[in-house]
């Protein structure tokens, strides 16, 4: 079990919409579309920042004064503003879902991430064999996860013997607790924290129920028959999610990743798009101002 990581901040949500690759691959194609817009359209005698901005005109939607000469240049413009409309659109529809709901850091869900991660293992120290296996372990990711597991003493007084220590180190997001997966789901349940804790999909073994009976029962295998179609339907699993509902009065939330948005947009939920405003006017200001003195300096020299 691990704490769910708190959402990322609102004032990064212009870059949210697009991946650092989606990024990188639009800078590396918009310095090469307009190279090769500088060499198709070399006998106008622009220089390379002059059709920069051409090219970049594309991606802000913001209309062209004049168009090449060579109908080949307008081709090519052609199809760079076609491939800028659809970047747009698709910038535009993920902003609107960044927008709408919170971003959140990527999760952890395999026991090979959480060794990979700075998440420490916690254990309550009941005796259960888990603690001296995993360092020994011949496999590379539970020697790591054994490694770095942290037990946690036994306090008969406490209402849960002892777990609540793990909790609250999950809490400070230091942790990942370790324990039975259904037993998780109900501690965290009982104690408030379902919706701000989540579990690894990956389990590191399964834990399957058992009945003794008598050895050599001639009915055993009639028994085991049925006990395996029960769990493979599901029905185990659903009837033991109904009973720790029933004995903890509520429904069990076994995983808090889906959001729900129950507000409208606010001020916060814009911080990125205001940011931008902000320095596109400060940046627009410092460009006028710019051109007012080279225009005064080249007017006085005249």
């Amino acid at each position: 079990m691990l704490e769910v990581p708190p959402p990322l901040p609102r004032w990064m949500n212009v870059i949210y919409p697009f991946s650092w690759q989606v990024w990188t691959a639009t800078l590396v194609t918009l310095l090469l579309t307009a190279l090769t817009f500088h060499v198709m359209n070399y006998q106008q005698e622009k220089s390379f920042v002059t059709n920069l901005i051409t090219v970049g005109q594309g991606l802000l939607s913001n209309p062209l004064d004049t168009v090449p000469k060579d109908w080949r240049a307008r081709y090519f413009l052609l199809l760079w503003w076609i491939l800028s409309w659809l970047l747009e659109l698709s910038y535009l529809c993920n902003l609107i879902a960044v927008l709408t709901i919170p971003v959140f850091p990527k999760r952890i869900h395999a026991a090979q991430e959480l060794a990979d991660s700075n998440y420490r293992v916690c254990m309550l120290d009941y005796g259960e064999f888990v603690a001296e296996a995993m360092p020994a372990s011949t496999h590379p990711t539970l020697a790591a996860l054994g490694a770095k597991l942290d037990l946690v003493p036994v306090l008969e007084h406490l209402p849960n013997a002892g777990e609540e220590g793990c909790v609250e180190l999950v809490l400070k997001g230091t942790h990942s607790h370790l324990e039975t997966y259904s037993y998780l789901i109900y501690l965290y349940s009982k104690l408030g924290h379902s919706s701000t804790v989540y579990h690894l999909k990956e389990q590191l073994y399964s834990a399957y129920l058992a009945f003794p009976v008598q050895k050599d029962a001639p009915w055993k295998y009639k028994f085991d028959v049925g006990m395996q179609r029960l769990f493979e339907s599901g029905l185990i699993k659903r009837w033991m999610k109904e009973a720790m509902a029933e004995s903890l009065g509520g429904a069990i939330h076994e995983d808090s990743s889906s959001v729900s948005v129950t507000s409208s947009l606010s001020v916060g939920h814009l911080q990125g798009p205001f940011l931008v405003l902000i320095f596109g006017i400060l940046g627009a200001s410092l460009v006028i101002l710019g051109e007012i003195l080279i225009y005064s300096r080249k007017k006085k020299s005249f």
